[in-house]
């Protein structure tokens, strides 16, 4: 009962001989939300910047860091953030090692037009 009581399910009302437990109403209104998103969003959009990436990915899988940043006039900073984001909307995958690897289109859906 004091473990109930502790998580505030029950009370104690009046004196231990004559007193009695009260369950508190499990159907009161909480004041939080219910539906609050949990992760990003699946069918988060993708900019023109990074649909550019995905298109030169897929004409040269070899393509560096660098020459993206060459080809795109944009900063190493802003490419390394969009190619995070690509990958964690599970866009591209970097196959191998930074210098000898290959970057790998998992899913198109049609962001590359």
């Amino acid at each position: 009962m004091i473990i109930l009581s502790d998580l505030g399910l029950i009370e104690r009302i009046g004196a231990d001989k004559n007193g009695y437990w009260k369950i508190n109403n499990q159907n009161e209104p909480v004041n939080e939300p219910v539906n609050e998103p949990v992760n990003k969003p699946v069918n988060e959009p993708v900019n023109e910047r990074q649909k550019q990436i995905l298109k030169s990915i897929s004409f040269n899988p070899q393509i560096t860091r660098m020459q993206l940043v060459e080809e795109l006039n944009a900063s190493e900073s802003t490419i390394k953030r969009d190619l995070i984001i690509l990958s964690d909307l599970g866009l591209i995958e970097r196959i191998g090692a930074d210098k000898n690897g290959y970057w790998k289109i998992i899913s198109n859906n049609d962001t590359v037009k």
